[in-house]
């Protein structure tokens, strides 16, 4: 149970930490997004040589090097994303069956289901990284095709 004075300092507190002030503060901070986690515009070097891959497998005759590239990115972005769903499903599964590992024979499809349970927060966080991911890549594949 709150106090009666607990809201009025939490709104003071909030006053002094709302976000950046100046233009240049807010464009920095846009960028944000683009920076970090899934939604960068750069790949770490470790992802260079497959990428490079689906650059070689995606270059037609007279594309160029850009459009390929592009397709490339965004086409490894959603297998990324799909992977990390995977991933997400997985160790939801493992964390599931390690709890009730007491002699119990699970059903797959109990394990899966209640696995899906646990981690649908996160796979919903995901979604929005793939839709974008799948609309980028069906932007780009449509400009390597075009030609």
């Amino acid at each position: 149970m709150t106090s009666k004075a607990q809201p009025g300092e939490a709104r003071q507190s909030a006053g002094g930490s709302t976000g950046p002030k100046s233009a240049e503060g807010k464009a920095r901070s846009r960028l944000n997004a683009t920076k970090h986690g899934l939604g960068a515009q750069a790949f770490p070097e470790r992802f260079k040589d497959e990428i490079g891959k689906i650059v070689g497998w995606l270059s037609p005759a007279g594309a160029t090097h850009d459009v390929s590239f592009d397709a490339a990115i965004s086409h490894h972005r959603v297998a990324y994303v799909r992977a990390i769903k995977l991933a997400i499903l997985a160790r939801a599964a493992a964390d599931f069956r390690a709890e009730h590992a007491e002699g119990a024979s699970l059903d797959d499809d109990v394990v899966e289901a209640e696995a899906l349970i646990r981690c649908l927060d996160q796979l919903a966080k995901l979604d929005t990284y793939q839709r974008r991911a799948y609309s980028v890549r069906r932007k780009a594949f449509r400009r390597l095709f075009e030609r």
